[in-house]
């Protein structure tokens, strides 16, 4: 049960509120009636004599981003300096894209470092749009200058297809690069020769030595994101790769690689998209990051 004291005191600061929102005359009587109080009621409690201090209630975004987790390990670079070479309409897919990378990598159990960087005003504004400066600075960063500019070569990694460097683990110490640029086709190799002409190391998403698909080998930024985020989580790159890849490409996983034996293994392939696991993530909802065909059509990244 509530002591008197106790009792008067919620009493006392409900006035004192009411009092210092309302009247100026109301308010010096009050200021007589605090001092009485003090010395009578709580003479060893201080009470604070001005209006309390109301902290705005957290939204769920804030609460979430304070939960957010980020990895001990490699970073993700989104290259954006290809927009010069793409129409507004493809700038604009390459946005969404990012941003469905975004939203995969917040609600991963730890999140990866996103680095965007040659992010001149044309992408700033495209960014406004999907209110990527709200997003968690906790994970992500933006930058004007080249990574080249900023990142030590030795710690850099082009992930690109057009290369026979093959990514068999992720380095903690690396920074890995994203080219964002669609290609239909027409800007095959670029990034390969971008990388061979600054001396960058190179290396592809080990696609063929872990599954089948139906298709083409090419992956969306999204996705691209999305595989990295999960085999930071613990998935092995068979299970990143099934779990990430939409279903109408029929992933099959082929073969699980043991980084300790450095040895491949040859496993049942009736493991399909049809049993795919559960994504390594607070809120596995493949909408959020997987974009409909029927929105975007064909469209893909450079990777």
């Amino acid at each position: 049960m509530k002591s008197f004291a106790h009792f008067s005191l919620e009493i006392y600061l409900s006035i004192d509120l009411f009092v210092n929102y309302n009247s100026t005359f109301l308010l010096d009587i009050w200021s007589l009636i605090k001092s009485e109080y003090m010395s009578i009621v709580l003479p060893d409690q201080p009470i604070a004599q001005d209006q309390p201090q109301i902290t705005p209630p957290q939204t769920k975004k804030s609460i979430h981003h304070r939960d957010i987790v980020v990895a001990d390990g490699p970073k993700i670079i989104m290259d954006m300096s290809w927009g010069g070479l793409m129409n507004e309409h493809n700038q604009k897919k390459v946005i969404q894209q990012a941003s469905y990378g975004y939203s995969i990598n917040k609600k991963a159990k730890k999140s990866i470092p996103l680095i965007f960087t040659s992010v001149d005003q044309k992408w700033e504004t495209l960014l406004n749009r999907v209110n990527a400066p709200k997003w968690s600075k906790d994970i992500v960063h933006f930058e004007k200058d080249s990574f080249i500019d900023i990142i030590p070569k030795e710690d850099i990694v082009y992930l690109t297809a057009d290369t026979e460097n093959v990514c068999k683990a992720l380095d903690p110490s690396k920074c890995y690069v994203v080219g964002c640029l669609l290609d239909h086709n027409s800007k095959k190799g670029i990034t390969h020769d971008f990388a061979v002409k600054n001396k960058i190391k190179m290396e592809r998403l080990p696609i063929p030595e872990y599954i089948q698909m139906d298709g083409r080998h090419v992956l969306t930024i999204n996705h691209v994101v999305e595989i990295l985020v999960r085999v930071a989580n613990g998935e092995d790159w068979g299970d990143a790769l099934v779990n990430t890849i939409p279903s109408r490409k029929n992933p099959i996983k082929i073969c699980e690689y043991s980084q300790n034996s450095g040895k491949e293994e040859i496993i049942d392939k009736s493991h399909s998209s049809n049993e795919r696991n559960e994504i390594t993530t607070k809120a596995p909802e493949r909408s959020a990051v997987e974009p409909s065909q029927g929105i975007f059509g064909s469209w893909c990244n450079i990777y």
